[in-house]
């Protein structure tokens, strides 16, 4: 790094994510820092108390220091907040762009799985024809579209999971220089097999209940 006495070599304790600096920051140790760039100036200072003692710890300790320095003081619950707010309104549009994509998933899970439930009326009709009750029929078809949609959920997350991956560690790294940590949390994931089987569901309900209804002799005699 370069130092007031030139270029100097440190040995590097730890590498840690940070988001509050484009550029990065380094933190050294302030007797080294104040040996090799002579600076002995104090432009941030942090103070940690115990919750409990923060209302106190503030009249005393803060109020002092502004009164003797020129100094602005911000607490941390304020940064957190103000952190959060930004967070929030930078992904909103993510959360958007998510509900939309599981809005399409679960169109194109309905409308596949309807496609096929009603190339299926011949089928359905021959199991009428030999013995199949209207309500028998209705919970074939049901349990038939609530495995396919159990099966394309449980498909979908490794495959989702394998896209995070490569967005997190490969694409974004390479397209701003910076990402974010990968991390696996159930809640996402549960939520879409819980939306394929439901799509699933749904896409069996009109093909069941009109398999029920529908003379079976006019659906065998089609090609």
């Amino acid at each position: 790094m370069p130092t007031a006495d030139g270029e100097h070599e440190f040995a590097v304790a730890a590498v840690f994510q940070d988001y509050a600096s484009e550029r990065g920051r380094v933190f050294i140790a302030m007797p080294s820092y104040r040996a090799h760039w002579r600076d002995h100036e104090t432009d941030t200072l942090a103070l940690f108390a115990e919750p409990a003692a923060t209302p106190a710890f503030y009249d005393s300790v803060v109020g002092g220091l502004t009164a003797q320095f020129d100094v602005n003081l911000v607490s941390a619950r304020e940064i957190y907040d103000e952190s959060m707010r930004i967070f929030d309104r930078t992904f909103r549009i993510t959360e958007v762009l998510r509900y939309l994509s599981l809005l399409v998933a679960f169109i194109g899970v309905f409308s596949a799985l309807m496609a096929i439930q009603i190339e299926r009326r011949r089928e359905y009709a021959v199991l009428r024809a030999i013995g199949f009750t209207p309500g028998q029929l209705a919970r074939l078809i049901l349990q038939q579209s609530a495995l396919l949609g159990l099966l394309a959920g449980v498909v979908a997350v490794p495959t989702g999971m394998a896209m995070a991956w490569v967005l997190t560690d490969v694409i974004q790294l390479r397209a701003f220089g910076w990402t974010m940590q990968y991390l696996v949390t159930p809640t996402p994931l549960l939520v879409s097999v819980v939306f394929g089987v439901a799509a699933a569901l749904l896409a069996g309900i009109y093909p069941a209940w009109r398999g029920g209804r529908e003379a079976p002799a006019p659906q065998m005699r089609q090609d």
